[in-house]
Parts: structure tokens; C-alpha cells; sequence
């Protein structure tokens, strides 16, 4: 894939950002893209990255081509997961589509980020079987009002923000960017506050105890429909003891958890 060629002469149809969510910058390097028809094909369209890092598809000179539906990703060795834009209604013609991408298990999370790295598993006897594709989410405690803050999804069809799925080993690399002091429940993507107007739409306000914030693993199968969490006085790190209360059932706010989780499903 050509870098900035010569191709003045020829209208966009559309460009392609993909998204670093957390540093906001634009990944194009290493990362393959690829425009498929409604079948599924490849329309043998190919883009060019312009200067900005972005993929742009430009008009074409075999119109007979099936229309572009959607364009797949694939980040290669990159720290991320590869995924697929469905272009409603075919190409947005002179637009710019923009797509957060997800960060994979390896990425290496920055400081002021909220995150848990794990594994999930199912074990039956002395056997260990990874659980691909259900949602992860990392919920915290609310003081006023009282209560979990994301709900479970009701589909994986489409992830709210600070919602992954496990790979194909189970692992998965989850984050969360804790409301403010004076973030309200409107506000928080997710949250549909089923008693909103009894409590006038608060401001959030988290139990965090001494830089530890009380939260909660939640884990969705999408193929079962099974839904749970991990329990109240969980041990994050193993070296908490049982009676200390201002780490059980807590993490470490703005950091990532420094140690991987192994969680059996049958025991959640």
C-alpha cells in the first residue's frame, strides 16, 4: 500500500481513522484494511493513507466493481483486535469514518488508566477450557445512590465503551475511565437509570476508599446468556488480607491492576 501517491486527479470516496483510545492518536502502520461487498468478498478496492495517517478510498476507475459494504481490519502485531465497520448504506460519499479500536491482552496500558488484565476459564475436573467471546466489563459501587454502575449489555451485537469480549484464549484486557465528581447518570454511556426521575438525575459519587475504588468484574456468554460477577470482598491482589477492608473488593484507581486474573467460571 502506497504512501501519499499521486492521486490529485481522482475524487474520495471516503477516508478511515482507526483510533487509539487511549493516546487518541491515529494507528495506520502495521495495520491491514480491506474492503468487502455485501457477500462477504473483497471488492478489490484499495486504499491510500494520506498524510494524516488515514485510509482514503478514492473513486473508482472500474465502476462495474460490487458496491463497498464494509471494511475489515487486521492489526497484525499491533496490541489490538482486529474488527469490522459495516457501512450502512454503502460508502458515506466525502466522508470520514472514525472507529475507536480495542485494545488487545498485550497492550501496555498508560498511567491514569483504570484497567484489569485476566483470563477466563471454565473448568470441568482437571481440565481448563478457555471462554472466547463473552463480554467483560469493569463496574464500580456508587455511594448516592446505591448501586452498580455499568448494567450488563443486553446484546453483543454492538459494545458500549468500556465493554471487551475475550480472545480466543479467554483473556482479555478490560478498562474504564471513572466518572468525575461532577459527571451525572445521564451523562455515563451505559447507565439507563431506571430511577432517574425519583432521584433527579445525581451526580455520581464512587465509594473510593484511600486511592481504592470498590468494583466489580462482569462477565456476559452471549452463547448461554449467562451473566457474573466477581464477589463483593474479592481479592484483586492475593497478598489482601482478609480483614482489610480498604482493599478487599477494591482496585487501585488510575492504575492497572498489577497482576493478571485466572477466573473460573464456576466459581463467580
Amino acid at each position: 500500500m502506497a504512501l501519499e501517491p499521486n492521486w490529485l486527479t481522482r475524487r474520495v470516496q471516503f477516508a478511515l481513522e482507526l483510533v487509539d483510545p487511549f493516546t487518541g492518536g491515529i494507528v495506520y502502520r502495521g495495520m491491514q484494511v480491506e474492503a468487502k461487498a455485501a457477500d462477504g468478498r473483497p471488492t478489490g478496492d484499495e486504499p491510500v493513507v494520506n498524510k494524516s495517517g488515514r485510509f482514503v478510498w478514492l473513486e473508482r476507475d472500474q465502476p462495474r466493481r460490487p458496491a463497498i459494504a464494509s471494511i475489515a481490519y487486521r492489526p497484525g502485531r499491533l496490541p489490538f483486535a482486529k474488527g469490522e465497520i459495516t457501512l450502512a448504506g454503502g460508502p458515506p460519499a466525502g466522508k470520514l469514518v472514525s472507529e475507536r479500536l480495542t485494545p488487545s491482552h498485550a497492550y501496555n496500558v498508560p498511567l491514569g488508566v483504570t484497567a484489569i488484565r485476566g483470563r477466563l476459564i471454565e473448568k470441568s475436573g482437571v481440565e481448563a477450557k478457555p471462554i472466547a467471546g463473552a463480554c467483560v466489563q469493569i463496574a464500580w459501587a456508587t455511594i448516592r445512590p446505591l448501586r452498580w454502575i455499568p448494567p450488563f449489555p443486553k446484546s453483543g451485537a454492538d459494545l458500549r465503551g468500556g465493554e471487551v469480549l475475550t480472545d480466543g484464549d479467554g483473556q482479555f484486557l478490560v478498562f474504564v475511565r471513572l466518572p468525575t465528581p461532577r459527571t451525572r447518570f445521564s451523562e455515563y454511556v451505559g447507565d439507563e437509570q431506571p430511577d432517574g426521575k425519583a432521584l433527579g438525575d445525581p451526580t455520581v459519587e464512587l465509594d473510593v476508599l484511600r486511592g481504592w475504588v470498590r468494583a466489580r468484574l462482569q462477565f456476559t456468554r452471549f452463547d448461554t446468556g449467562d451473566q457474573r460477577f466477581t464477589p463483593f470482598k474479592f481479592k484483586f491482589l492475593p497478598e489482601i488480607s482478609d480483614e482489610d477492608r480498604t482493599r478487599l473488593g477494591r482496585i487501585p484507581e488510575g492504575r492497572l491492576l498489577p497482576r493478571e486474573l485466572q477466573l473460573d467460571w464456576n466459581e463467580l
